[in-house]
């Protein structure tokens, strides 16, 4: 080998061993930003799981809160009912009352004319053949 084979197999090692040194550095460098990229990432994953954690107390607590408005919901609906089926025996009861008094007055009618000896006693107040007023009007269900 003579000294110009010497001279370049040397500048090809130095050139090498540079290369190396600027392969080594950047490296380096790529090592740095992966590193923060993971940090980053780590961090993201961090703020994710705190916001699921936050998400999931928001949709329990919405949850609550749509749970005891359909329990309210349901004890105003069945208050409601509860209201509207008294108010229907009310006036059952009215009606009731009403055809009591009705044929209450008839008897009177029919008393009073009876002891006036008036033949018509028996024309003015229905005849029940089991002896009971009329029916229809007590049916309370």
């Amino acid at each position: 080998m003579d000294d110009d084979d010497a001279n370049y197999y040397n500048d090809q090692i130095k050139l090498f061993e540079q290369n190396s040194e600027d392969m080594s550095t950047l490296l380096r460098e790529q090592l740095s930003v992966v590193r923060s990229s993971l940090g980053a990432v780590n961090n993201t994953l961090a703020d994710v799981e705190y916001n699921e954690k936050l998400l999931k107390e928001g949709i329990n607590k919405v949850t609550m809160y749509m749970e005891m408005l359909r329990k309210e919901t349901n004890e105003k609906v069945n208050i409601i009912g509860m209201k509207i089926e008294v108010e229907e025996h009310i006036v059952r009861m009215n009606n009731a009352i009403h055809a009591f008094q009705r044929n209450l007055d008839r008897l009177i009618d029919s008393v009073m004319n009876a002891q006036k000896g008036s033949n018509t006693a028996s024309n003015s107040f229905p005849n029940y053949p089991d002896g009971s007023i009329n029916k229809e009007c007590f049916r309370l269900s």
